[in-house]
Parts: structure tokens; sequence; C-alpha cells
């Protein structure tokens, strides 16, 4: 039971890089999509569980994390027409800046790769990942999906920001800014 979560992760990371294959096929893709949702609960959950939780577990979640979101992000852009619309595209692209440059805080002070795992943060991943199998059926983001999935990933990024910029150690699990390292 140990290792199964690093092997979750690792599933994720495949199934998620098939997504782009499986665009095309609304099935296949929803099958997928709903997998790789299920893999990113199930790794964290059996490892805090088991008491199996490893940095290496950490860091495979992150990365399944940063490649599952690229990939949907890829997704929205090339299999729906949120690049037409301005106000969805200019929200996306700030949302992805700040998650970009968190990312190259957290490998520049704390001379790692990583993503916190906070409460804002799955909030987040939760909302969008909610809304795109909506997208892709619609063929666009609407607004009244847009703006709340922005000011989530919006406000989620932003606390992200502030708690590495304020940490001394890097603590992928810490769970919001009013929690202590």
């Amino acid at each position: 039971m140990a290792g199964l979560p690093n092997v979750l992760s690792c599933l994720r990371i495949v199934l998620a890089l098939l997504l782009v294959l499986l665009s095309e096929s609304p099935a296949l893709f929803t099958i997928t999509y709903i997998v790789c949702g299920i893999t990113d609960i199930a790794d964290g959950y059996i490892a805090r569980k088991y008491n199996a939780a490893t940095k290496l577990g950490s860091k495979l979640d992150s990365l399944g994390d940063f490649i599952f979101w690229a990939v949907v992000v890829a997704v929205l852009f090339f299999r729906t027409s949120i690049y037409t619309d301005s106000l969805v595209l200019t929200g996306g692209l700030v949302v992805t800046i700040m998650r970009a440059a968190n990312f190259l805080i957290t490998k520049i002070k704390f001379k790692q790769w990583g993503m916190l795992h906070s409460t804002g943060n799955k909030a987040a991943g939760l909302a969008l990942y909610l809304a795109l199998p909506i997208c892709v059926l619609l063929g666009y983001m609407p607004l009244y999906l847009a703006i709340p999935v922005f000011i989530i990933a919006l406000l989620s990024a932003l606390e992200e920001m502030a708690i590495l910029v304020t940490s001394n150690k890097y603590n992928a699990n810490r769970k919001s800014l009013a929690t202590k390292d």
C-alpha cells in the first residue's frame, strides 16, 4: 500500500497526457478525465490514511497537477472557442502567469519545483475540473462559469504567492495563509 499513492500520481501524469489525444472522442476523453480526477483525490487520501506520504509523492502529485492543468488549458484553448472571448482569455492568462510566477518563486527561493496543496488551490482545481466538461460540451466557456472560476483561481494564486513570499521554508501541504508553516 505504501507505493500506491505514487503509482496513482504517475498514472495521472500518463492519463493527463493522453487527454490531448482523446479530446476528439468525447466519451473516452470524459472517462479519462474523470479517472484523472479520481487519482488526484485518491493519491493524497491514501498517502495520509496509510501514513505513506513521502517527499517523492508530494513532488509527483505536484507534477501530475501541473501536467494535468497544462493539458486542460490546452484542451480549453484548442477544443473550444475560449480564445475568442477576450475577457475569459485575459482572466485565464492572468491566472496562468501568476501560477507560473509561483512555480518560479518556489524554484528560486526554495531550490525546488512545487505547487502548494492549499485549500484555495484545491478549490480552484475543483472549480475548473467541474467547469471543463461543460466547456467542451458547449464549445465555449460561458461567463456564468468563467467569472466564478476566475475569481477562485485568482484568489488562490494570490494566496499561494503570499505564502511563498512570507515563508522561510517550503511546506507543500500548507493549507492557507492563516495556518503556520
